[in-house]
């Protein structure tokens, strides 16, 4: 049984906490204040990932975490308090209290499985009915795997579907016997003496391969040094196209006949006497570049009123200062056309030396190809190669052919040994088709046997309740937990009820099946009466008012903003109470609820007289 719930953060609440007792209790309010937040949250804390809550979207606007925790009373007396939370990023967590006693999350789903003897999957689908009436009304439960299992049939079913699926196997084998059973047998001593003679055959053909193959690989040896004798040539080829190319251009660069066997030497003379006299060029440059310089300061001390002769220093008179500048200005001139002469000279003969290094660099690094040392016709070896392989390929076909009748008389033996095997096995395959199928039709039939005598007097409830409430017969639990209505002896599903009548079916399903096929002591259904007309509201409301009354569930948590009648009824009986989620409001109190407010929860007393039942 539930004793507390308390929500932090979580969707309409900044932060709510109510305590439970046994019983029917309403939880009233105006729509939007937050009853469906309520029962996601109590969902959410107490069954986890198995019910059907996206807790991450319950974080309340403007927070980063939200909390839920519940404390319930296991069947023996013990209490398990289980907190979990959930922020924005990150995964859910879980801590569990076990009379005091911390345990894990592990730990608080083996204490509620063993404690309510059902997965918490199925324990989640069955307690709660999520969304208001309309939309749980538009899909029936899904019940058939849990009523299997608590009926304790599911192992029966598996086994009629495993026989069902030896029964076709079985059958599929039995075939297969009658078509091979169709084929003649061959005369096995009639193959078994062409097998040998063929192997004789190919004995003699493979000692013929072998020296063939032998042949071939010999010739493929010639054939690849006529190769080599081939690429030789090739670089010899190369190798005097480069060294011709290095005569001429040497023989450009040193303006004389230059011969193979002299090449390097007299490159590497050239390239000596090319650096003389670059040298000399830059000696002659740079007596060029001083002449120049003298000159001009001639001519500068010969310019100005203070003139002097720039020799001896004296003073001069006009006529000799122009003939000295005369003399000074053609020293001048002879010096820069010497210095231009002599740059170009330098230009010309670095050029050079660096083109006969460049040549000496390529003539040091060619080489002639080494000989192979025999003398091999490429053609020829080709030729020998082509005439081996073809010779061998010959033989290869004929060995295939021999090798693919062998393995032909080899495989109709083995097609007869089948064939013999098969009369054997045909009989096998009728019996074990016939047991495999007889299986599976006692299972199917111990299966449905058992489940509609266990599931008779849940289905004759739902029909008594049905023909009460609407004053009609025909409602029926099937045994795989359907709901049908029978009408003139036609059945008819789910979606032929109207939106009220199915309402009714899944509350009264959850009910009974909760308190026939589980320990489950308490069952959740949120807002199952805004959608019913008043008369069909009114007959629903007592049924779940007095649900409690038998002991099984213990406990009923239902959410509607119908607060006269959910007042009525706490008032009228005896396990009823009320619970009035007014945020920011007491009970009675004129005025809209404000939305984010912390609840003010005001419960309904319990009445103290006896119970009427509402009809």
């Amino acid at each position: 049984m539930i004793r507390r719930v308390r929500l932090l953060q979580w969707r309409s609440y900044d932060t709510l906490e109510l305590d439970f007792g046994p019983g029917t209790t309403f939880v009233v309010a105006p729509n939007g204040v937050g009853k469906t937040s309520l029962v996601l949250g109590l969902a959410w804390a107490l069954f986890g990932e198995h019910a059907d809550v996206d807790p991450r979207a319950c974080i309340r606007a403007g927070a980063d975490i939200a909390e839920a925790e519940v404390t319930v009373v296991l069947p023996d007396g013990r209490e398990l308090t289980i907190t979990r939370q959930i922020g924005r990023r990150g995964r859910p967590t879980v801590k569990g209290r076990l009379d005091g006693t911390d345990v894990d999350g592990s730990a608080v789903v083996e204490e509620l499985e063993r404690a309510y003897e059902v997965d918490l999957d199925v324990a989640a689908n069955l307690s709660m009915m999520l969304g208001g009436g309309q939309l749980a009304s538009e899909q029936p439960l899904e019940l058939k795997s849990h009523l299997y299992t608590a009926f304790g049939v599911t192992g029966l079913l598996r086994a009629a579907e495993t026989a069902e699926k030896l029964a076709k196997e079985a059958e599929k084998q039995r075939a297969a016997v009658r078509a091979s059973d169709q084929e003649r047998l061959a005369d096995r001593a009639t193959v078994v003496a062409q097998i040998a003679v063929f192997n004789g055959q190919l004995r003699e053909l493979q000692l013929q391969r072998e020296h063939l193959q032998a042949v071939v690989r010999e010739a493929d040896k010639e054939r690849k040094r006529a190769e080599q004798v081939d690429a030789y040539h090739d670089q010899l080829r190369r190798y005097e196209a480069n060294l011709d190319d290095l005569v001429v251009r040497a023989t450009q660069l040193v303006s004389d006949a230059v011969e193979d066997a002299d090449l390097e030497q007299v490159m590497r003379l050239s390239r000596e006497r090319v650096e003389r006299d670059a040298e000399l060029a830059a000696e002659a440059y740079a007596a060029a570049r001083g002449a120049i310089a003298a000159a001009g300061e001639a001519i500068e001390a010969l310019t100005g009123a203070d003139a002097h002769c720039p020799t001896c220093l004296r003073p001069i008179g006009a006529e000799e200062v122009m003939a000295a500048t005369t003399v000074h200005e053609n020293r001048l001139h002879t010096a820069t056309e010497a210095r231009e002469r002599y740059a170009s000279e330098q230009v010309a003969l670095r050029a050079r030396s660096a083109a006969l290094a460049e040549l000496l660099i390529r003539l040091d690094s060619l080489h002639p190809p080494t000989p192979p040392g025999v003398t091999v016709d490429l053609a020829a070896a080709e030729a020998q190669h082509a005439a081996a392989l073809e010779a061998l390929e010959a033989y290869n076909q004929t060995l295939g052919g021999l090798q693919s009748q062998v393995q032909q008389l080899t495989a109709q033996l083995a097609a007869d040994d089948s064939i013999a095997e098969s009369q054997r096995a045909l009989h096998h395959a009728y019996r074990h088709e016939g047991i495999t199928a007889a299986a599976a039709m006692a299972f199917r039939r111990a299966v449905t046997e058992v489940t509609e005598t266990l599931i008779e007097p849940v289905a004759t409830e739902v029909t008594w309740r049905w023909k009460r409430l609407f004053a009609s017969g025909g409602l029926t639990l099937r045994s795989d937990g359907t709901i049908v209505r029978e009408e003139q002896g036609e059945e008819l599903g789910w979606s032929t009820l109207s939106d009220g009548e199915r309402i009714w079916a899944r509350i009264v399903t959850h009910l009974l099946v909760v308190a026939s096929s589980t320990r489950l002591p308490f069952v959740w259904f949120d807002e199952p009466l805004e959608h019913l007309d008043p008369q069909l509201r009114h007959a629903v409301a007592a049924t779940l008012a007095t649900a409690t009354e038998g002991g099984n569930p213990r406990q009923l948590l239902v959410t509607t903003y119908e607060h006269a009648l959910a007042r009525q009824l706490a008032d009228d009986t005896l396990d009823a109470a009320l619970i009035n989620l007014r945020l920011g409001q007491h009970e009675g109190s004129p005025g809209e609820p404000h939305r984010g407010e912390t609840p003010a929860v005001i419960p309904a007393r319990r009445p103290t007289r006896p119970a009427r039942r509402a009809s």
